[in-house]
């Protein structure tokens, strides 16, 4: 309100004569993924009444707001009805680390029966991740998203999703944005095999969802089309990049300037192949693999990947003592030090004891810039120096809580 109400005061006392025709200047507020909030009455009110609380938004402010598709099944409407049909009080939810949100019933005792209430079932047993599948999380739909208000229904425009053609488009022209420094075929291929990677990501979530949680294949395609989006194609570009401009400065694996290729191959490594369960991880690599003798003579998935997880442990070694070097500890080192040296978020889930802290704490201790103990952590056109903030979460954490670890880490800069 304050800048729309600067700019038409300073407009209307302005000389008439200089004034431009399109009128007083606008302010444009963009609202985003507003049903994921709990006021959409409120949005109702300002997109469609255009006022706040009765007053009166000024008419130089243009509004867009977005949202996401809601569907029947998505975390707020279970959420909803669970809290409906259990009578669950809602601070008895708890975060689960795999699914986003859990659900644990917070039984009243009867009023008029006095009865007790009934035990909790006994959590499920604890296995190994080589024992157990979690492909029923693996594409849940654990997003919050509420059915919009019916007249704020009436002003959405729909523009649906890229079709394979217009995706196909869309990465030639992200790439040709991109100064990657690659020749024609080298983009033809990288084109390509982004285009077949996000088709496989939804075609493995559309499996999943028809297989263990029972869906129609339509409802199974309709969600699975979210599971990878135009930010997976932005992080390829941006690994792939970082990665070429380590090959080129250090050449580790002697591939004497041809290492485009493998940049390609680790960058999908990274972005697509590590998110997967062990049944998708072997399609996904024999997908590769057989595309790899075809189109890259030079080295195929498997051996670029591994090579890169053998080279990216051998910086850290000597390991600590009693630490063994296994595939977990490798992919999670591997994934931190790219993730933060091309500021991606990133999110390791495993059981304990699968080297999660370990692999942060190793990296972070060894990435000390001119300090730093290890001889290739010193390049520092390279390898930047990191500056932990560590936070320990519980089911007691506030948002507030989480505001002051990035206040801590900004002040730091």
């Amino acid at each position: 309100f304050k800048q729309a109400q600067e700019f038409s005061d300073v407009y209307n006392s302005g000389d008439p004569m200089n004034r431009k025709s399109g009128g007083v200047p606008y302010v444009t507020a963009y609202l985003d993924e507003v049903n994921t909030s709990s006021c959409l009455g409120l949005f109702k009110e300002i997109i469609v009444d255009r006022t706040i609380d009765g007053e009166e938004i000024p008419h130089n402010i243009f509004i867009i707001a977005t949202c996401n598709p809601h569907r029947g099944n998505s975390l707020a409407t279970q959420t909803k009805d669970a809290l409906v049909e259990n009578e669950i009080d809602f601070m008895s939810m708890e975060c689960n680390p795999e699914a986003g949100i859990s659900l644990k019933p917070h039984h009243r005792v009867n009023s008029t029966t006095n009865r007790p209430p009934p035990p909790h079932p006994p959590p499920p047993p604890n296995t190994d991740r080589e024992n157990s599948s979690h492909e029923d999380e693996t594409f849940k739909g654990t997003y919050f998203v509420q059915k919009l208000h019916p007249t704020l229904d009436l002003v959405t425009w729909d523009y649906g999703a890229l079709d394979d053609f217009q995706e196909s488009a869309y990465i030639r022209a992200k790439l040709s944005m991109v100064e990657l420094n690659m020749g024609d075929i080298e983009a033809s291929i990288l084109t390509n095999l982004i285009c077949d990677s996000q088709k496989r990501m939804r075609k493995y979530a559309k499996e999943n969802l028809i297989n263990v949680l029972r869906l129609s294949k339509e409802e199974a395609k309709l969600r699975a089309r979210s599971s990878v989006s135009q930010r997976d194609i932005q992080r390829v570009f941006i690994i792939y990049e970082w990665l070429t401009k380590l090959y080129k400065m250090i050449d580790p694996h002697d591939d004497k300037g041809k290492y485009h290729r493998r940049a390609i191959l680790v960058s999908l490594g990274i972005v697509y192949y590590m998110r997967l369960t062990d049944n998708y991880r072997t399609k996904y690599k024999t997908f590769l693999d057989k595309l790899d003798r075809r189109d890259m003579n030079e080295i195929n998935f498997s051996t670029a990947y591994q090579e890169e997880l053998d080279w990216f442990l051998e910086q850290f070694q000597p390991l600590p003592p009693g630490i063994a070097k296994t595939l977990s500890l490798k992919e999670n080192v591997m994934a931190i030090v790219v993730c933060c040296l091309t500021h991606i978020p990133l999110i390791i889930v495993g059981h304990p004891g699968s080297s999660k802290t370990l692999s942060f704490n190793m990296t972070v201790s060894s990435m000390k810039g001119k300090e730093s103990k290890l001889p290739m952590f010193r390049n520092t056109d390279v390898f930047k120096s990191l500056d932990p903030h560590f936070y320990q979460c519980s089911r007691r954490t506030t948002s507030i809580d989480v505001e002051k670890v990035f206040i801590r880490a900004i002040n730091r800069q």
